[in-house]
C-alpha cells in the first residue's frame, strides 16, 4: 500500500524509514507455519442468510468435535480458519467429516502454505452417502454403475 494512503487512513505521519516494506526471513515464519499445519478452512454452506457468531461457532465446534483449545478466526462472511492443538487432532477431525452446524453443511479444506483462503473453491467436497431401499435383485454392478453416474464426481463405491 502506498505510504501516503496509509498516512491518510491512519491519520498520522510516518517517517520515510517507517514507511519502508518489512522483509521477513524464513526462520521468522516457522511458528506460524507449524500452527497453520494444524489448521483447516471451513465454509458454512447455508440457504439461510443468518450471520454466524464467531463465539457461538467456536463453542459449537469445541463441543461437537470433543476437542479443547480449538481457536477460530473469521476470514470473511461464512469462511473460517480453525486451529487445532495438534496435527493429530486436525487429522482425526478432518477424517470424521463432513460436518454440520445449525443444520448447514460445513465444507472443510486443508491449509496449504501460500494459498489465499479467500480464493479456495468451497463448491465441492468429498463425502459418502448410503443408498437405501434397494431390493435384493437391485444389488448388481449395472445398478451400482447407474447410481454412480447420477452423482457428479463419484470417486469410490463399496
Amino acid at each position: 500500500m502506498d505510504a501516503s494512503i496509509l498516512r491518510r487512513l491512519l491519520n498520522c505521519n510516518l517517517t520515510e524509514e517507517e514507511s519502508l516494506p518489512i522483509q521477513l526471513e524464513e526462520y521468522e515464519l516457522t511458528d506460524g507455519i507449524i500452527e497453520c499445519e494444524a489448521s483447516i478452512y471451513v465454509k458454512i454452506h447455508s440457504l439461510k442468510e443468518n450471520f454466524v457468531s464467531l463465539q457461538g461457532f467456536t463453542l459449537a465446534m469445541s463441543k461437537a468435535l470433543n476437542c479443547r483449545d480449538v481457536r477460530v478466526s473469521r476470514m470473511m462472511g461464512s469462511v473460517f480458519h480453525v486451529f487445532f492443538p495438534s496435527l493429530g487432532e486436525k487429522k482425526r477431525i478432518y477424517e470424521i467429516g463432513p460436518w454440520c452446524f445449525d443444520n448447514q453443511l460445513l465444507v472443510i479444506k486443508k491449509w496449504r502454505r501460500g494459498e489465499d483462503p479467500l480464493k479456495i473453491d468451497f463448491d465441492s467436497y468429498f463425502f459418502w452417502t448410503q443408498v437405501r431401499g434397494l431390493k435384493g435383485e437391485s444389488f448388481t454392478k449395472d445398478v451400482a454403475h447407474k447410481i454412480i453416474k447420477s452423482f457428479n464426481g463419484c470417486e469410490a463405491v463399496e
